[in-house]
């Protein structure tokens, strides 16, 4: 999205609270902001349940900051779903006048309309990591790892562009570290 050009973001984001995860990929955006120079306001950050309703509520507070964002970063593809139904509703253009990412690449982002734009996460690889994990410590073993970086793919589609009046191009599919 910064690629794009995308320079005001809203986040819709899981419940923080004794959530690592989401902690961790809110962490992210700010980073990723951050590293550009850019900081992120609080006011579009919006915490629900992983819902489609609840999405489309936190979506509708984040719509009406001003400015809006061009951008909606959302934690994962269930809370990007909600997020395009409520641009949707209220006729804002996806990608035309605010971009939708989501988080996990489920079955339904490649099918939806448009398609939606994410992090394929290898879901099985984490698995077999964390089943190493367990077995190193139930055997006691040393050297333990309590945090392995695995990579992700990121899949760009049709929810995401530049910004309006922006003629950056989409950049070419990418890998990064999760």
């Amino acid at each position: 999205l910064l690629d794009l050009g995308h320079r005001r973001f809203g986040v819709i984001a899981g419940i923080q609270a004794n959530n690592d995860r989401v902690q961790d990929r809110i962490a992210g955006v700010r980073l990723a902001l951050a590293e550009r120079g850019l900081t992120f306001d609080d006011d579009c950050l919006v915490e629900c349940r992983y819902d489609i309703c609840e999405a489309r509520a936190g979506t509708a507070r984040v719509l009406g900051a001003r400015p809006r964002p061009t951008a909606l970063v959302c934690i994962n593809d269930v809370l990007a779903l909600g997020a395009i139904f409520e641009c949707q509703a209220r006729g804002i253009d996806v990608p035309g006048e605010v971009s939708v990412f989501g988080f996990d690449d489920l079955e339904f982002a490649q099918h939806m309309h448009p398609a939606l734009s994410t992090v394929r996460v290898p879901t099985d690889r984490v698995g077999e990591e964390a089943l190493d994990q367990l077995i190193a410590r139930v055997r006691r073993q040393p050297g333990i790892v309590h945090s392995r970086e695995i990579e992700v793919d990121l899949i760009p589609r049709g929810s995401t562009a530049p910004p309006a009046g922006s003629r950056k191009r989409r950049p070419a599919r990418s890998h990064t570290k999760r």
